[in-house]
C-alpha cells in the first residue's frame, strides 16, 4: 500500500480522537483476536476509552498516509503506553516508525530506559525491535477480566563502558522509582 517514505509521523492534536478510536478498536478486534478470547477483547474495549487520548499519556503520536491516520502510539513517562496500527496496514513498518518516535521522545527527556507491558500479540513486535524480556503478568480491565501481557524494556543510552558514577547511579535509583510509583499509579487507575 505504501513505502515507508511516504508515512509522516506527527503529535497527535484533539481533531484525530475520533480516528483514533477507530483504529484502536478495529486493530484489538482483528488482530488481537488470535491470542485473546472475544469477552477479553470486549472487555478492553470497554476499558480504556480511546476519546479520552488526553489522559493515556504524555505524548500521543500518529502515523499518517497522506490524509488518513493509520496508526498512533503513546508515550506515558518511560512506558509505551500504547502502539495500534490499523489492520489494513500492518507489516509496512508503520508500528516501527511510531515507536522510533516514542524512544525519540524518551530519549530527548533523557530516559536510559523505555518500558512496555505488551499484549501476547505485540510481544514478538517489541522483540524483534530490541526490547528484553523482563517478567510475564496480567493487568485487570473492565468487569475484572484478567488479561496475559509480558513486561519488557529496552536500553537507550549506548555504550557499555558508560562510566558508573555517582550522578549515575542515583540517576538510575530516580528512574526506577519513577517507574515503581508510574506502575503504582497505573494500578491503582485501573482499579479505580
Amino acid at each position: 500500500m505504501s513505502s515507508q517514505s511516504n508515512i509522516l509521523v506527527r503529535v497527535a492534536d484533539p481533531r484525530d480522537r475520533a480516528l483514533i478510536a477507530q483504529i484502536y478498536k478495529q486493530s484489538i478486534q482483528v488482530i488481537c483476536a488470535a491470542d485473546y478470547t472475544q469477552e477479553q477483547i470486549q472487555a478492553l474495549l470497554e476499558h480504556k476509552q480511546p476519546y479520552k487520548m488526553n489522559t493515556w499519556g504524555d505524548i500521543v503520536f500518529v502515523a499518517e498516509y497522506g490524509e488518513r491516520i493509520v496508526g498512533f502510539a503513546v508515550l506515558l513517562g518511560s512506558f509505551v503506553s500504547a502502539i495500534f496500527v490499523d489492520p489494513l496496514w500492518i507489516r509496512q513498518e508503520i508500528g516501527t516508525q511510531l515507536l522510533n518516535a516514542i524512544e525519540i521522545e524518551a530519549a530527548s527527556r533523557h530516559f536510559k530506559w523505555l518500558f512496555v507491558k505488551a499484549s501476547l500479540t505485540g510481544e514478538s513486535f517489541y522483540r524483534a525491535r530490541g526490547y528484553e524480556f523482563i517478567a510475564q503478568s496480567d493487568v485487570v480491565v473492565a468487569r475484572g477480566i484478567r488479561l496475559a501481557c509480558v513486561d519488557l524494556q529496552k536500553r537507550l543510552t549506548r555504550g557499555s563502558n558508560e562510566p558508573r558514577d555517582a550522578p549515575n547511579i542515583l540517576w538510575e535509583a530516580v528512574q526506577w522509582l519513577l517507574l515503581i510509583f508510574t506502575v503504582i499509579y497505573v494500578i491503582a487507575k485501573l482499579l479505580l
